[in-house]
């Protein structure tokens, strides 16, 4: 019965070490393209900056650009906002996972040491009565 249980926790473990994979997979993801945003937001600024230095465009027309300009940013600085929320989301539940981990990996360790335990006690008991 404690084997079935070791072979439970082990693929208990395995599912566990898995999905923290796959978080941390997210995670990175979810770094990058926050960083590719930000980037972005920047040559935004940068372009917007230049378009207000600039004296070929009407006021009108750079009133309407700036405008635009700054929607854009506004979407992309909600989403840094939404993928930095999901970054430390994911953090979170990587971090519960690997004290999860970590437990399961104590429990396995120490039914494995109480099954060495019963098979010496056994191997002696053959030995002596036997």
């Amino acid at each position: 019965m404690n084997l079935k249980k070791m072979k439970s926790d082990t693929g208990d473990t395995a599912k566990l070490e898995h999905e923290n994979h796959t978080l941390q997979d997210r995670l990175s993801s979810y770094e990058l393209e926050c960083t590719e945003m930000k980037r972005e937001i920047e040559w935004m600024q940068q372009e917007l900056e230049q378009q207000k230095l600039s004296s070929t465009t009407s006021i009108n027309e750079t009133t309407e650009q700036e405008q635009q300009y700054e929607l854009i940013l506004n979407k992309k600085q909600q989403r840094i906002e939404e993928l930095e929320h999901a970054v430390r989301e994911s953090l979170q539940i990587t971090t519960e996972r690997e004290y999860a981990m970590t437990q399961q990996k104590r429990k396995v360790e120490n039914l494995e040491k109480q099954v060495r335990n019963i098979d010496h006690h056994y191997y002696y008991y053959l030995l002596f009565f036997n």
